[in-house]
C-alpha cells in the first residue's frame, strides 16, 4: 500500500511543481512506510442520547459537546464511533523520529546557549532570524556542528526554524525555565 505521492507533497505544501529531489524523498520515505504500516480498524454503531452538555454515546461515558457536534449531530439518532491505527511498527517509528528530533533541537540549543554565553546574541540573533550566511559561517566554528554531517542548512531550517525551538530558545533567554518532565495530575 504506497501512499499517493503527489497527494502527500500537496499536503505538505510543496505546490503544483514540486521539485525533482523533494519527489524522489517522499517516495522513498513512503516505502519506508509502506514496508511498516499495519492498518487496522474497528467502528461501532451506537444510539445518541441528546442532552443538556451535548450528545451521549449510549452505554460509555463519551460525551460530544460544543458548536461542531451539535451541528453534525443534531439531526441524527445514531453514532458511529471509528477507531484506526497504522500498527505498532509505525508507531515506533513516528517515536523514533521524535526523539532524533529531540536531540537535533538540543545540538542547536547547545549553540545558541554557548553563542550566548559568549555574548554573540547578534549571531543568534541572525541564526534564529534564518540567515543562511550566518548558518554556514557558524557550521565551519561550531564544535557542535563541525562534526555532524548532516547539519545543512536544509536540516537546520526543517529540524529547527520551522518548529517552535526558537521561540523555547527566547522564551528561556527571557528567564522562563522549562520543566525536565512532565507533571502529572492527580
Amino acid at each position: 500500500m504506497l501512499p499517493d505521492i503527489d497527494e502527500a507533497l500537496r499536503y505538505l505544501g510543496a505546490g503544483p511543481h514540486p521539485p525533482e529531489e523533494l519527489r524522489r524523498q517522499a517516495a522513498a520515505v513512503a516505502e519506508e512506510l509502506a514496508a511498516q504500516v499495519q492498518p487496522r480498524y474497528t467502528y461501532k454503531l451506537f444510539p445518541l442520547a441528546r442532552e443538556e452538555a451535548g450528545f451521549r454515546l449510549v452505554g460509555t461515558e463519551l460525551l460530544l459537546s460544543g458548536q461542531t457536534a451539535e451541528r453534525m449531530l443534531a439531526q441524527c439518532d445514531q453514532a458511529v464511533l471509528l477507531a484506526c491505527t497504522l500498527g505498532t511498527k509505525f508507531d515506533a517509528m513516528v517515536r523514533s523520529a521524535q526523539v532524533r528530533d529531540m536531540a537535533r533541537a538540543v545540538i542547536l540549543d547547545a549553540c545558541l546557549d554557548r553563542l550566548r554565553a559568549e555574548g554573540q546574541m547578534d549571531v543568534a540573533a541572525a541564526l534564529l532570524s534564518g540567515d543562511r550566511m550566518t548558518f554556514d559561517a557558524l557550521r565551519c566554528e561550531a564544535p557542535e556542528l563541525r562534526q555532524l554531517p548532516v547539519a545543512t542548512y536544509v536540516w537546520f531550517e526543517k529540524n529547527y526554524l520551522d518548529r517552535d525551538y526558537p521561540l523555547r530558545f527566547v522564551l528561556r533567554c527571557n528567564g522562563v525555565q522549562f520543566p525536565d518532565t512532565l507533571k502529572k495530575e492527580p
